[in-house]
């Protein structure tokens, strides 16, 4: 399969789910097994998928991005943030 005939598939599976009201996540949750699935040789691709995500989760690189995720709603949620900038 050509990269461009990949691209319009996946591409156009996701839009086609997001579009009917899945959720994001499981939207990019099924493309990517839909992925893994035709370009990875089949099974043998959703067991090296499975591998890499249960690999990264002992990975604590991308720690600091929940964390400051967490501080955004911490802080917008009870107003403090709309204060801390509008100091009159």
């Amino acid at each position: 399969m050509e990269w461009y005939m990949a691209l319009i598939l996946l591409l156009g599976s996701l839009f086609l789910l997001m579009a009917i009201g899945t959720p994001v996540d499981f939207a990019f949750l099924s493309v990517i097994s839909l992925g893994a699935w035709l370009f990875l040789a089949e099974a043998a691709g959703l067991a090296q998928w499975a591998h890499n995500t249960t690999a990264s989760f002992g990975s604590f690189s991308l720690t600091p991005i929940s964390f400051f995720v967490l501080m955004g709603e911490v802080l917008f949620h009870p107003g403090l943030a709309f204060k801390a900038i509008n100091y009159n």
